[in-house]
């Protein structure tokens, strides 16, 4: 039956047509050396007058004495220079339209610049002084340091927060750089002196990498070149503390007690293998089909179903260190017990019935669509660039994952589901009132 309405009002009754996406692959940077070491990375393919500035430096949360001190020192990092004071880099660059943010990763301290290329010369000088001469003024140190110690403080009255705690040591090992605890007191005891000596372990050129990506003229490569041309040079490269995880033994849950939390927060690991492993691409796809997206085994069962929790996934998290398969979730506390039961009968499923059909076909979509965000934009691609290299990310994954993706079976998934997915694995570590609870 011809259907009477015009062609070009759209009919909601029909669902629109699905369409897959051709095979792409991640655009290359053009790689520049310069003088004194430093790294210059250039992707140029920007429709709109915008760029973007990554600086990546050696020397992040595990290089540092204290968690605390490396979440301050990211903070801090574009506070001043020597050239530029606090006000005076707050107005050029607010003045300019630029926004900028630092962090600390694993291994890396990450500084992130956007700005206008009508404004790139004003701003530069700015950016290159902030990456290469930073100042840890006292004030603002003071007052940044404070206010991580109320974080720190507030966070450990959240059982989201202790249980991921006490999970990380699991998966990591408890001696592990990267699962120390923060606390307040080590954030109040840090001073300028302490950060300049943290900096100058790292300042030598030869530990820096600047992305530059957006619509990129010669012009502009040519001064940031000249900019950073100028590093001074410092101590020799000093290798990263990088330190193989080792998983606790599996054993009872471990349980944080916190009487007065309505809702308990439980976090569930299992040890992975790292990303140089072949098998690293089918088990991150296997562990999306757990609970990675919307309509995953976990979100279908635990939430839709059974009303358990309002939201629970899984994640493959790789580091250089090493890898682990993370679970999380929130529930009444008197349902946690439950939810754990149903997560192993999850884990048992996805081995002996994996996805096939409908579902198979959804979780490709979802996967393939995560990929095609990394090309959005210029910027995005620069950005995915910068993470290889900070989590230590090989070359040609993108490209490996989506012909995984396309080739995809339910014989894979039960292949990693059988092997690395496996209940008896699994370790546990749950904060809310432990009475409730059950365990």
């Amino acid at each position: 039956m011809e259907s009477d309405m015009p062609e070009h009002i759209l009919d909601r009754t029909l669902p629109p047509a699905v369409h897959v996406p051709a095979s792409s692959s991640l655009p290359p940077m053009d790689e520049i050396p310069l003088p004194g070491g430093t790294l210059l990375k250039v992707y140029d393919k920007g429709s709109l007058p915008v760029n973007s500035i990554i600086a990546v430096r050696n020397g992040g949360l595990a290089e540092f004495p204290t968690p605390a001190m490396a979440q301050l020192y990211g903070r801090v990092f574009n506070e001043a220079s020597l050239r530029y004071p606090s006000a005076d880099v707050a107005e050029l660059l607010d003045f300019n339209g630029s926004w900028c943010s630092a962090s600390c990763s694993s291994h890396h301290l990450i500084q992130k610049f956007y700005s206008l290329n009508s404004r790139f010369e004003e701003v530069l000088p700015v950016i290159a002084d902030l990456v290469m001469h930073p100042a840890f003024p006292e004030h603002e140190l003071e007052v940044l340091g404070h206010t991580l110690a109320n974080e720190i403080e507030v966070n450990r009255t959240k059982v989201r927060y202790l249980a991921s705690e006490v999970a990380s040591a699991q998966a990591m090992g408890a001696a592990h750089p990267l699962a120390r605890r923060s606390f307040a007191t080590d954030a109040l005891s840090v001073t300028p002196g302490m950060f300049k000596e943290c900096f100058a372990r790292y300042a030598d050129p030869k530990n820096l990498t600047i992305y530059l990506s957006g619509r990129v003229t010669d012009s502009m490569v040519s001064r940031l070149s000249d900019m950073f041309a100028s590093a001074p040079s410092g101590r020799d490269a000093e290798a990263l503390d990088i330190m193989p995880f080792s998983p606790e033994a599996n054993g009872e849950p471990v349980v944080i007690d916190r009487p007065e939390s309505s809702q308990s927060a439980i976090v569930m690991t299992l040890p992975a293998i790292p990303r140089t492993h072949p098998d690293y691409l089918p088990l991150h796809i296997a562990v999306m089909a757990l609970g990675g997206y919307f309509g995953s085994r976990l979100m279908q069962n635990i939430r839709e179903e059974k009303g358990l929790t309002y939201g629970i996934s899984a994640g493959l998290l790789g580091y250089m260190d090493g890898a682990y398969v993370q679970i999380y979730t929130e529930a009444d506390n008197s349902y946690a017990r439950q939810v754990v039961d149903e997560v192993k009968a999850e884990l048992l499923r996805l081995a002996d019935n994996p996805p096939e059909g409908d579902e198979l076909d959804r979780l490709c979509r979802s996967a393939i669509t995560g990929q095609l965000e990394t090309l959005d934009t210029p910027l995005s691609i620069a950005a995915f660039h910068s993470v290889m290299q900070t989590s230590g990310i090989p070359d040609g994954y993108f490209e490996e994952k989506q012909a995984l993706i396309s080739s995809l079976t339910p014989d894979i998934i039960s292949l990693m589901a059988r092997r690395y997915l496996r209940p008896e694995l699994l370790t546990i570590a749950a904060a809310g009132n432990s009475r409730l609870m059950n365990f």
